[in-house]
């Protein structure tokens, strides 16, 4: 019976501590940004979690991520004929081509293949979808 006494003083004293030292990380942090905010920093964000189109505090500029096909499908998780498809309809453009002749996407084509995986959700026919796209298009 006292070891279970021991062992639940014990586990509440380190929960507590850890509860303690968690609402000191959150004090600081607000007292971080309320700083960042009076001298004008609007964001601080890892590289790792930046699109890579935009530069990082830096004078060069980065290239934007261009994407083959392979790595289309990998990520969206739609087939190669799909993407093939979709490129031959006009619904996504490749930017590029690579020296060795492979399709280049930029990550625009991202937001484009979720679009129109929610019209298609919605019943729309490709036909709906590519008239869409094209209206899309003109008021760019």
């Amino acid at each position: 019976m006292r070891f279970l006494e021991n062992f639940l003083r014990n586990f509440l004293d380190i929960n507590l501590n850890y509860l303690y030292f968690l609402q000191n990380v959150k004090s600081i942090t607000n007292r971080v940004f309320k700083i960042m905010k009076k001298q004008g920093i609007k964001q601080i964000v890892s590289k790792r979690h930046m699109p890579a189109s935009k530069s990082f505090y830096s004078a060069r500029k980065i290239p934007p991520k261009l994407y083959r096909i392979g790595e289309i499908v990998q990520y969206s998780g739609l087939s190669r004929q799909t993407i093939h498809n979709y490129t031959t309809m006009g619904l996504i453009t490749e930017v590029c081509r690579s020296s060795g002749g492979h399709r280049l996407y930029d990550e625009t084509v991202f937001a484009r293949l979720d679009l129109i995986e929610q019209l298609k959700r919605r019943n729309k026919s490709m036909r709906e979808i590519r008239k869409y796209f094209d209206e899309m298009d003109k008021g760019r």
